[in-house]
């Protein structure tokens, strides 16, 4: 049995023109603003100054595998810190669905 839900929005063209354009649109899907500074540091861009696409960070991979995979694991052999939240409000973008 495969389950799925809600796919994650992502941003059409005309929300990557700039930084202020990004935040913007991300405000409006999620309902809460995070400072234009923070979309600096987690997205790539252009020389123009233009967002492409967020940053590839270092260890998501494995974390969407271990997210994805059917298979418990409940034994990791290295150390580890997981943080993730659960938010008491569902986004703006899952309650538009």
């Amino acid at each position: 049995m495969e389950i799925s839900g809600p796919k994650q929005p992502t941003p059409e063209e005309k929300d990557l023109a700039n930084f202020k354009a990004l935040q913007k649109w991300d405000t409006e899907t999620y309902g809460f603003q995070k400072p234009e500074s923070e979309f600096r540091q987690t997205w790539d861009s252009t020389l123009d100054g233009r967002p492409t696409h967020p940053h590839n960070f270092p260890g998501f991979t494995i974390f969407s595998i271990i997210l994805n995979d059917s298979v418990k694991h409940d034994n990791i052999s290295v150390s580890s810190l997981v943080i993730f939240a659960i938010p008491h409000m569902k986004e703006a973008w899952i309650t538009k669905v």
